[in-house]
């Protein structure tokens, strides 16, 4: 008897399953076709009619039409307003799309840039040597900023960078020409 009542059971669990399948399958339809109001309005009507066959008279058809025609276009507005905020959400996506790979062409763009300068870069193996006989180059450090070489040439200022045991260059800086006049 146990079993009975256990196959049963086990019977009604696999109904019910089945049957809460079949409703979320068409819930989610309906969710996705935004037809969910429609579905309501035609459940409801159908049960009214049912139970009290209030459509059946000749008058009140018309409430009926009435009902169904608010509710389609409601329905219609719903699909519109979805597929403005759709579109609305897959500008701005791009947007941001763009503006990310803005940002990563730059970054390679200034990785690019410092790997060409690095390589580019005039290399001196031994580090520079203070003349001592007091002509060019001269030799500067500056203060607070000990990984950096000044070079003192008659015309210019080469800017140097401690690097990897040996020195990189950095840039040139030329002397004005109208100042070195006045100074003579």
């Amino acid at each position: 008897m146990g079993v009975f009542f256990g196959l049963i059971a086990t019977v009604l669990q696999l109904i019910w399953k089945l049957i809460s399948t079949v409703f979320k399958t068409v819930y989610e339809v309906l969710r996705i076709l935004r037809l969910r109001l429609l579905a309501l309005y035609l459940i409801v009507c159908g049960f009214v009619q049912l139970f009290w066959k209030v459509f059946s008279q000749g008058g009140n058809m018309s409430y009926f039409w009435l009902g169904f025609a608010l509710v389609c276009a409601v329905t219609v507005v719903g699909w519109v307003l979805a597929a403005i905020r759709r579109d609305r959400k897959n500008r701005e996506n791009k947007e941001q799309e763009n503006k990310d790979r803005e940002k990563e062409q730059k970054r390679r763009a200034e990785r690019k840039r410092q790997r060409r300068e690095k390589r580019m870069g005039k290399e001196v193996k031994s580090p520079p040597i203070a003349s001592l006989t007091g002509g060019f180059p001269i030799y500067y450090t500056a203060e607070g900023h000990e990984d950096y070489i000044f070079a003192e040439y008659e015309d210019r200022y080469e800017l140097y960078r401690k690097q990897d045991g040996g020195f990189v260059y950095v840039r040139t800086d030329y002397k004005d020409k109208d100042a070195q006049k006045e100074q003579s």
